[in-house]
């Protein structure tokens, strides 16, 4: 996953390896005066919900009530608080990162080597995205 510029709009593109088309994981807007930069956010909601989720009701977050939360959460335990949240969660065994490469790893377990990339690849990428999404939320807290 990469940070690139579409004219004057930042965006977050997904490449996997190969020849495959590049997924972009934010909105393009036509009217420049409706950009602004995509946060953790709205790359979640592009994946989730305008990828996997686009024919499936039951993938669908309701990202409006996800911001509200995340808001109401950030006011109550703070910048400090989150930044040691999203710390945890990358570099903790029990955090979201770990537990998706281990995953990972055991369904990979005692498959052959030509096997083993074509195995749990979508979890593989989700830690990818959430390794990508969680520093890059770290540094924006931080003010860098």
């Amino acid at each position: 996953m990469r940070k690139d510029r579409n004219g004057t709009q930042d965006v977050y593109i997904f490449e996997l390896p190969g020849k495959h088309k590049p997924i972009h994981l934010s909105r393009i807007f036509d009217d420049p005066m409706q950009y602004k930069s995509p946060d953790f956010l709205d790359v979640i909601d592009v994946f989730v919900n305008k990828g996997s989720a686009i024919d499936n009701d039951q993938l669908y977050i309701d990202m409006v009530d996800v911001r509200k939360a995340v808001q109401a959460r950030m006011n109550e335990i703070g910048v400090d608080g989150a930044i040691e949240r999203l710390q945890f969660q990358l570099d903790n065994p029990t955090g979201i990162v770990n537990t998706l490469l281990q995953k990972v790893e055991k369904d990979r377990e005692g498959k052959s080597p030509a096997e083993k990339p074509s195995i749990s690849v979508e979890y593989e990428d989700l830690a990818d995205i959430a390794t990508v999404i969680y520093k890059r939320q770290i540094e924006t807290l931080r003010g860098s």
